[in-house]
């Protein structure tokens, strides 16, 4: 719930508990009043924690902005009291705080993470590549940890666990990449054999044709042979026709 106020000097004990009227109501989580300035009265900040009631001016939204806070970051922010002192440690925490230490840890494991990436793109590397990468984070973070006057063990702690689950699953992503890459080798295996077959057949279908011409031509010629018979055997008709005309034409006078 949001409540605005319109006021140009420091605001002398605001009505904290209009803030937070109808938050249960909507079901809202956070209850905000905003205005130009509060007075800094211990009854007001006692009245904000009472009613669970964050204190913004505008110059604390403009803050807000200017850091580029994230959701993660800015929920902490809307805890009971006034901004600005939760302002202040969200700054404190990028400059000094585990932010800072995780940011050159961060640093390190992308750059390990991309050694690890381009080592598991290869096949026929050794799954020892990926457990190697990442005793290398963990060397940069003990360093990053030593250099760090804030340093903390837990956050660390975590990181670690992380690391370790990063390492199983690139173990398990180069196995399955293993099973791929034999996959893919017997797929072409495949390929080569259907392409042997189909050479196969195209030669076998060659062959047939070259079969058919011969038999094509074998045909061709004994046709010619048969129609050379038929017209001397038609020859030997007309001439027998004639002669027999001939010879019985004298016996019909």
């Amino acid at each position: 719930m949001l409540e605005c106020k319109l006021n140009s000097t420091p605001l002398v004990r605001p009505d904290i508990a209009e803030a937070a009227k109808y938050r249960d109501q909507y079901g809202a989580q956070h209850a905000i009043m905003v205005a130009n300035a509060y007075a800094a009265e211990k009854e007001t900040l006692d009245e904000c924690r009472a009613h669970a009631v964050s204190l913004w001016t505008v110059t604390d939204l403009l803050r807000l902005l200017e850091l580029g806070a994230n959701a993660v970051e800015v929920r902490p922010l809307f805890a009971p009291g006034f901004a600005a002192d939760a302002l202040a440690d969200l700054e404190w925490s990028r400059a000094h705080g585990p932010r800072k230490r995780l940011t050159v840890i961060c640093d390190a494991l992308l750059a390990t993470a991309w050694s690890a990436q381009a080592a598991a793109a290869d096949f026929h590397a050794s799954c020892r590549d990926i457990r190697l990468a990442v005793q290398v984070v963990r060397v940069a973070n003990r360093t990053a940890q030593r250099e760090s006057t804030m340093a903390n063990d837990g956050d660390l702690a975590k990181i670690f666990q992380l690391l370790d689950v990063l390492a199983v699953e690139s173990v398990a992503h180069r196995q399955e990449t293993a099973a791929l890459a034999r996959e893919v080798t017997n797929y072409r295996k495949d390929t080569i054999d259907l392409r042997k077959e189909i050479v196969e057949h195209r030669r076998e279908t060659a062959l047939g044709f070259e079969r058919v011409g011969r038999h094509s031509g074998r045909l061709e010629t004994r046709i010619e042979s048969l129609e050379t018979g038929v017209a001397s055997l038609h020859a030997e008709v007309r001439n027998f026709r004639g002669e027999f005309e001939r010879r019985v034409a004298p016996l019909e006078r």
